[in-house]
């Protein structure tokens, strides 16, 4: 039996300091960009690259798709919830009052399904084809 094995990578730090920025497509910051490549090594092998469609992720994505030699799929239903209101504000503005106050994007039911469920879909089919087992462990 072969197995199939998933990395994943959280960005580094957008520009623009610390904000709630779910849709919100600020551009890795230098130290962000840093962050990215120091999360990774030259012995780290993968057979495909998946990410979301903001520049925080897919800039650097697209830039080791390119340095590794290796297919690139930008997935849409990667991209992080709305937070409406609250989007592009600082974060210690609302934390202290987050359990009264929620954003009104009313995108967490939706956002729950889509990062449940449709990434495994994408996984299935644009990585996993017949033939096509991943790396190996």
């Amino acid at each position: 039996m072969r197995t199939t094995v998933f990395d994943l990578i959280r960005h580094g730090e957008p520009a623009g300091g610390q904000m709630y920025r779910g849709h919100k497509d600020d551009p890795l910051s230098q130290q962000g960009w840093q962050q990215m490549r120091d999360a990774i090594s030259a012995d780290d092998e993968w057979d495909h690259i998946l990410t979301s469609p903001l520049l925080r992720c897919r800039e650097f994505s697209a830039e080791l798709a390119r340095e590794k030699n290796l297919p690139f799929t930008v997935a849409h239903d990667f991209k992080e919830i709305s937070f409406g209101d609250w989007e592009g504000k600082p974060v210690n503005r609302w934390r202290r009052n987050t359990a009264i106050i929620r954003p009104t994007s009313g995108a967490m039911q939706k956002a729950t399904h889509r990062v449940m469920r449709k990434p495994f879909r994408i996984f299935i089919n644009v990585l996993v084809k017949p033939g096509h087992y991943g790396r190996k462990p």
